[in-house]
């Protein structure tokens, strides 16, 4: 007979529960995992990430708030395990990590 060939466990993804940071500050997370920001008072809201330590030279997400009559510019983006990431221009950052079960 041959080789007993198990089928691995399928895994159960969830997202993480959502932590607050700070806008201009760099991150790296542990696992991968969604950055999601607003902001009311700026125009130009932009997100960064990438391998290296300062995620600035990539762009991956910018929003944008109308100057006369706009209420809220958001933008929601993916980071990889180990990249680094950050947010310049919002007043609301929040970080969710995504969660496996094996």
């Amino acid at each position: 007979m041959g080789a007993d060939i198990s089928t691995p466990a399928p895994k159960t993804f969830r997202l993480g529960t959502r932590v607050s940071k700070l806008n201009n500050t760099v991150y790296q997370p542990a696992t991968a995992g969604q950055v999601t920001a607003m902001t009311g008072t700026a125009t130009d809201l932009l997100g960064y990430t990438d391998g290296n330590a300062d995620p600035t030279g990539s762009l991956v997400a910018r929003g944008h708030r109308e100057a006369v009559g706009g209420q809220y510019g958001g933008l929601t983006f993916d980071v990889k395990k180990d990249d680094y990431w950050k947010v310049v221009g919002a007043d609301n950052v929040f970080w969710i990590p995504f969660e496996y079960d094996y």
